[in-house]
């Protein structure tokens, strides 16, 4: 099996990837090949749904390359996931993004779960997007830090990340909480450490991990999204302006 890792974002993206393979392939079976690719043009972050929709027409390009080469799947590697519904319109493999696999694990795991969003305008975001999938977190929180700090600043992104656990655990009875950032995985394992010690009983759900792992399972269950007729390849796309 062969997955594909869209990291949506133009930039030096070998930093991510080494994270990213250290952190999936432990989780994954053997047979089980990835590729990472990123973006040639668009936003370094996505923190918008300007920047998304600009990526998006890029992550669908990597998408449909990616099928070319024969990947089984593909994992847009972003919890807004840029894209991902246009893929599934036009790949017949399965597309997911980082949103809804940790969103549905949270709620197999808790009857009360809760984002953790980057900065204040996150909350706005996270609040869009629950409305459109349907889920219903019972809160919202942000770690008041924007993407390019998060892998910079790991000690004080766990802090942030520490202290909103226990406020949510104490407050609001939440018992499972999802990372609002692809980008916060590195964090993931030390924070379930911390709060172990503690005493808090909240399960951290990370996106990156959850969903490339339930994407190699539609692809072992012979599943995808919508059939489309005809799969379209890179050459069906229009053509990008000075390409």
């Amino acid at each position: 099996m062969k997955l594909t890792v869209i990291i949506p974002v133009s930039g030096d993206i070998s930093d991510d990837i080494a994270g990213d393979r250290a952190a999936l392939t432990p989780l994954l079976a053997p047979d089980t090949k990835l590729e990472f690719v990123g973006l040639d043009r668009g936003f370094p972050t996505i923190e918008s749904e300007a920047q998304a929709l600009v990526n998006g027409a890029e992550v669908l390009r990597e998408a449909a390359a990616a099928f070319e080469r024969g990947s089984d799947g593909v994992f847009v590697n972003c919890f807004d996931d840029p894209a991902v519904f246009a893929c599934r319109e036009l790949l017949p493999i399965p597309v997911l993004g980082g949103y809804a696999p940790a969103m549905h694990t949270a709620a197999l795991l808790a009857d009360r779960y809760a984002v953790l969003s980057t900065d204040r305008a996150g909350i706005l975001n996270e609040e869009r997007k629950a409305r459109a999938y349907g889920f219903a977190p019972a809160a919202i929180r942000c770690v008041d830090m924007g993407v390019e700090n998060l892998e910079t600043h790991t000690d004080v992104l766990l802090d942030h990340m520490e202290a909103a656990c226990r406020e949510l655990w104490e407050q609001e009875r939440i018992t499972a909480v999802i990372p609002g950032c692809t980008g916060m995985y590195a964090a993931a394992p030390e924070l379930r450490v911390r709060l172990k010690a503690r005493g808090i009983p909240v399960q951290v759900v990370e996106p990156l991990t959850a969903g490339v792992t339930e994407l190699e399972r539609l692809v072992r269950l012979g599943l995808h999204g919508p059939v489309p007729g005809v799969p379209v390849t890179v050459a069906d796309l229009p053509e990008r302006k000075g390409s």
